[in-house]
C-alpha cells in the first residue's frame, strides 16, 4: 500500500470524526425537518448550544419531582423555537433556555457565597 493511500485514508477518517463531533446533535440529523433542526446540523455553533442544551434538560429531568411536567414545557419550547426563521432567533432562543435552566443552580451558589465587600465604602467599625 502505498504511502498516498494510508496518508489519505487517515486524512478521511480524522476529517470524518472532526467533523461527527463538531456537529453532535440531540437527535438524528437525517431526520432533520424543520429549519431549526436543519440549522443546528450545519451551524456548529447552533449544534453546541444543543448539546448544551441537551445536557441541562436531562439534569432538569433527573432532579425533577414531576418529570412529566419538565418534559411538557420542554416540548412547547421546542414548538416555540420551531418559529424561529433565522440563526440569530435560533441562537437567542436556545440561549434563553440555557438560562432558564442554569438559573436555580447560579441562585443556588449565589446564595452559599459570602457577599463581597463594596469597593469605596468606608469601615465604619474602624471610625
Amino acid at each position: 500500500m502505498s504511502r498516498f493511500n494510508i496518508g489519505s485514508g487517515l486524512f478521511a477518517m480524522l476529517l470524518t470524526l472532526v467533523s461527527a463531533h463538531s456537529n453532535a446533535t440531540s437527535f438524528d440529523c437525517t431526520k432533520a425537518a424543520s429549519f431549526a433542526e436543519k440549522s443546528i446540523c450545519t451551524d456548529s455553533a447552533l449544534s453546541r448550544l444543543d448539546e448544551q442544551m441537551n445536557s441541562e434538560y436531562v439534569r432538569a429531568l433527573d432532579a425533577a419531582p414531576n418529570k412529566a411536567q419538565v418534559r411538557q414545557d420542554q416540548r412547547d419550547w421546542l414548538r416555540l423555537r420551531d418559529n424561529c426563521k433565522t440563526a440569530s432567533c435560533l441562537t437567542a432562543s436556545m440561549t434563553d433556555r440555557l438560562v432558564f435552566y442554569y438559573a436555580p443552580r447560579l441562585i443556588i451558589h449565589l446564595k452559599r457565597q459570602p457577599p463581597l465587600p463594596l469597593p469605596g465604602l468606608i469601615n465604619l467599625k474602624r471610625m
